[in-house]
């Protein structure tokens, strides 16, 4: 099944869904995006050494086995909604077009955004984000 992955940024919680849905199904099926992408083409590398920004997710991830830092942040378009089977967005209600939320292949996962906020809540946000993706690989 090919499913994209959507948050606000592109440079957190998308990221952690594509790694882990990847890693457990064998497959390269799965991409992100985010709605209001500050960086689009930057890695998130990059991201992470803007000046003011603090991302505790290549910390998180590498730790978990994962490295996403040549990752790169991608814009959403309503051209690649067509491109997926299912497009799962973690983007709160304010940061999500309409145009997204009425697609017929569209679910919403609340997962709150740990951007910035600490390790902790990073790692907490990625085992949310896990039990999601086990569950969408065992259907």
């Amino acid at each position: 099944m090919k499913i994209l992955f959507v948050c606000k940024g592109n440079n957190c919680r998308s990221q952690i869904a594509e790694a882990i849905y990847n890693r457990l199904t064998d497959s390269t099926d799965a991409s992100s995006a985010g709605t209001r992408v500050e960086g689009a083409g930057d890695t998130l590398g990059d991201f992470g050494d803007r000046p003011g920004v603090k991302s505790f997710t290549l910390d998180v991830m590498r730790d978990a086995g994962f490295n996403i830092e040549n990752n790169k942040q991608v814009q959403l378009t309503k051209d690649m909604l067509n491109k997926y089977d299912l497009v799962v967005n973690m983007a709160a209600k304010q940061f999500t077009p309409a145009w997204l939320s009425s697609a017929p292949n569209y679910i919403h996962w609340k997962v709150t955004d740990p951007r910035g906020r600490s390790y902790a809540v990073t790692a907490s946000a990625k085992r949310m984000i896990e039990d999601k993706v086990r569950e969408l690989v065992e259907v």
